[in-house]
């Protein structure tokens, strides 16, 4: 009696774990998505038990109906979680391949959760994985391909447009080269910054870029080398003019000198010069320009002022002169008086009337001599 009674006992005990396992089962089984593991651990570890454990024949026949109904729709979700598994991978797969060849950026963008995506996958069949996997492995060399061969035209297009810059640079410096004045180099200088503008806005690959920059800046090199060399020679030739100006004045030959100033500043505006060079011939200009002024102002006047004594001793000259012709005139009225042949007299008498036109025309000049030379002490005065 008393081993009945454990068998019992031990049966039922079996029976109400077994159904606690089970209602377990059936609760992870109720939960989409959990991870199928646990379940069958479950399965592998009460299936013995259930098989040929101690259990009375109807409960192990029931519990056993359970378990097998609970394995079978278990398999329907793994089956059904691998179907949708490898749509969703398809499509995944296929979404990433219809992205090519337009936008190899969000292609690039997406390829990693695709990958995401394979890791994360479960029950699908490899067969299937591998194929899908070959896909996405021949998509991305695809990709790869499409961006090897976008960045060779790139390269290509940018070796050309390059290629052309460097070319009208070269031009240009050989324009320099001939140029024989500071302003057509100017012109080829502006028309250089005007490459240096074009080469900004043209799309080019960063290498090829520095090169053009590169030559861009030897250019500039050059060109600023030529104007300084040219700058140099345009201040030998104004300065020796400057000299030969300054010496002129030395000499005294001042008409020269200031045709020489001109000269000068006519062959600056043809041949530019440095601010520096420019404020020094231009102070040395302007001293050879106003030291010949005072001079030629002072030999004006001078030269008035000897006028104005030859003019006072002319009229010094006249006043002697009318006084001897006064003298003579007076000899000839007493003659006139005196003389007993009327002849004698009448000839007096013209050579009196002669004497007198004579005196009064020495009394005009004197007056317009004395008149010239007070214009020219008060003109004299006035300059001074």
């Amino acid at each position: 009696m008393g081993d009945f009674e454990d068998s019992f006992r031990k049966c039922q005990e079996n029976r109400v774990a077994m159904e606690a396992k089970l209602k377990e089962m059936e609760s992870r089984l109720g939960r989409a998505g959990d991870d199928p593991s646990p379940f069958w651990d479950l399965v592998r570890e009460i299936g013995p038990t259930v098989r040929t454990g101690q259990l009375r024949d109807l409960d192990r026949e029931r519990l056993r109906g359970r378990l097998d109904a609970m394995c079978e729709q278990a398999r329907g979700r793994m089956e059904e979680s691998r179907t949708q598994a490898t749509r969703s991978l398809q499509a995944e797969v296929a979404a990433l391949e219809s992205m090519l060849p337009d936008d190899r950026k969000g292609f690039w963008e997406r390829a990693p959760d695709v990958v995401s995506s394979f890791k994360a996958a479960r029950g699908v069949d490899p067969d299937t994985r591998e194929r899908l996997w070959r896909r996405y492995a021949q998509a991305c060399e695809r990709a790869k391909a499409l961006s090897q061969e976008e960045r060779l035209a790139t390269e290509a297009v940018s070796m050309e447009a390059r290629q052309a810059i460097v070319r009208r640079i070269g031009g240009l410096l050989d324009t320099a080269d001939a140029c024989s004045s500071l302003r057509e180099l100017g012109d080829v200088g502006r028309q250089l910054t005007a490459v240096w503008g074009d080469m900004e806005s043209t799309s080019m690959e960063r290498h090829d870029l520095d090169l053009c920059w590169a030559a861009y800046k030897a250019a500039r090199r050059r060109m600023d080398a030529q104007r300084s060399a040219m700058l140099d020679d345009n201040r030998v030739i104004i300065m020796e003019m400057v000299g030969e100006a300054e010496s002129l004045l030395e000499k005294g030959e001042l008409d020269r000198a200031h045709e020489m100033v001109r000269e000068a500043h006519r062959t600056v505006k043809l041949h530019p010069l440095d601010d520096a060079a420019y404020a020094e011939a231009k102070t040395r200009l302007d001293a050879v320009w106003s030291s010949a002024d005072d001079v030629a102002r002072l030999q004006a006047r001078q030269r008035h002022m000897n006028e104005v004594e030859t003019m006072e001793a002319r009229a010094d000259a006249n006043e002697h002169r009318l006084e001897e012709i006064e003298w003579e005139v007076s000899i000839m009225f007493r003659m006139v008086e005196e003389s007993v042949d009327p002849a004698i007299a009448d000839n007096l008498r013209q050579e009196i009337q002669r004497k007198v036109i004579i005196g009064n025309r020495i009394r005009d000049t004197n007056r317009q001599l004395r008149k010239d030379a007070e214009s020219i002490n008060r003109s004299l005065k006035r300059a001074h």
